[in-house]
């Protein structure tokens, strides 16, 4: 279900594979790509609209099918709109594909998607003052027990990490959480007398970018270093660290970020925004004008 023509990540790989597992075992693995129709694609969207996030985490007994059935008989909330129309979308993608090799004649999936609702598009909601007071205000930003698991636990100690920094950088940024995980200690530096992050690729070093455009210079935030930003670079550069972080280790998918992600996973219950990350930390620099 590849196509040859096309370059990916490992990432994008790994998501491609699991939509299309998913597809394939609600419409038949053994089912030949000539036997779809538009029945059966349209049955594989009502199958995608009954069936939960991460289904197969959650009911690994289960098959698409059978979870989706399980799924609305229990009341448990459907995957997004959205992701329904990305299944959708990488479907007749494939079909697409598969025309133009002319193993099929037209594409069956093609124009399958939920309409949009009317109205203003749903948007990513930005932390309220509150909750980034609630965030800045934890021990780990005051005293804690360590920046490990005691990060949340009233101590004695004043770590000055990764896990510290990067909410602080992300706040004060708007920068991508991997842009901020892969920075090298020589990305901090001074430009006509200004501190600047420079966010650049650089593959061979495993610094990667999200789009070509995403390259440029950010101007470091008053505020950062009041808190001690350039202290902190300092210390690692005299530990002749290449990173800015280096305890944060690369992937399975080649990005810094995830181990971030992981340790963040109880943050959005805690602060009962489901969809909250550390990226909306833009949308406030915004708003304040603080970039």
């Amino acid at each position: 279900m590849s196509d040859p023509t096309l370059s990916r990540t490992a990432k994008s790989e790994a998501v491609y594979r699991t939509t299309f597992a998913t597809i394939a075992a609600i419409l038949g693995e053994e089912t030949s790509v000539r036997e779809l129709d538009r029945d059966k694609c349209r049955d594989l969207m009502a199958v995608l609209q009954r069936l939960p996030p991460n289904a197969k985490k959650r009911f690994p007994a289960l098959s698409p099918r059978e979870a989706a059935d399980y799924a609305t008989a229990q009341a448990v909330a459907p995957m997004s709109s959205a992701n329904v129309n990305e299944y959708m979308n990488k479907l007749s993608t494939l079909f697409n594909w598969a025309l133009r090799e002319e193993w099929i004649s037209r594409n069956p999936a093609n124009g399958l998607r939920i309409a949009k609702a009317t109205g203003k598009p749903e948007q990513r909601k930005p932390f309220s003052t509150e909750q980034l007071n609630y965030i800045f205000n934890a021990p780990l930003y005051r005293v804690c027990r360590d920046d490990g698991n005691g990060y949340a636990i009233e101590g004695r100690a004043r770590p000055r990490r990764a896990r510290f920094w990067i909410p602080l950088i992300g706040l004060f940024s708007g920068a991508r959480l991997n842009e901020i995980c892969q920075l090298h200690t020589a990305d901090v530096r001074q430009i006509d007398g200004v501190w600047c992050f420079d966010v650049r690729a650089d593959p061979a070093n495993g610094k990667n970018l999200k789009t070509a455009g995403s390259q440029r210079l950010v101007p470091i935030h008053p505020m950062l270093k009041e808190i001690g930003i350039l202290t902190y670079l300092k210390d690692r550069e005299e530990a002749e660290d290449q990173r800015l972080f280096p305890e944060i280790a690369m992937d399975a998918f080649g990005l810094h970020s995830g181990q971030v992600h992981a340790r963040s996973a109880g943050l959005s219950a805690l602060l009962s925004q489901p969809a909250a990350c550390l990226r909306r930390f833009q949308a406030v620099c915004r708003s304040r004008k603080l970039s």
